[in-house]
């Protein structure tokens, strides 16, 4: 704890694990396409596990997806995959970040009138909306990977764990 101290030998250099078994095996070079899928996979198993422990979610059961990345489908499946949800995009608009916020103060001030300020579900703060119409399927999941994204994701857990610890 009380500085930097090498990394363990069991996780120096690149490692691949083969799909759909799970083989982890040390590596000299992935191919560019091998290295970017591994950065974006990564990211997305870091946004699992964290959504997992910060927030308690075990499971999702759907996504919804904006900014640039929307614009590509095979980022898009890989969200899928990794997360065993389907993912949508707002097909009313490009500016989903402004459009949330909007809708996330809609929700509050219902909150606010028809539960005094307490926890009210979107569904029953503005019923009226619903989903299906503003957005759009875009990514659904491989049923078949779930297990693989599973055990990946216990692989990247105890590589954090060992580094926080």
């Amino acid at each position: 704890r009380g500085g930097p101290r090498p990394a363990p030998r069991r996780y120096l250099g690149r490692y691949c694990a083969r799909m759909p078994e799970i083989r982890v095996r040390k590596i000299k070079a992935f191919s560019v396409g091998g290295d970017v899928r591994a950065v974006i996979e990564g990211r997305f198993l870091s946004m699992r596990l964290h959504a997992r422990r910060l927030l308690g979610l075990q499971g999702v059961h759907r996504i919804t997806a904006t900014g640039g990345g929307t614009n590509s489908r095979p980022i898009l499946e890989v969200l899928a995959n990794v997360f065993q949800a389907p993912v949508y995009t707002n097909r009313a608009t490009s500016n989903g970040a402004a459009v949330g916020a909007a809708l996330r103060g809609l929700h509050a001030r219902a909150a606010d009138r028809k539960a005094g300020g307490g926890h009210l579900p979107l569904s029953q703060a503005l019923p009226e909306l619903r989903y299906e119409d503003t957005h759009e399927l875009v990514a659904a999941p491989d049923p078949s990977l779930a297990k693989t994204y599973a055990d990946l994701l216990r692989l990247y857990a105890d590589a954090e764990d060992y580094d926080v610890a």
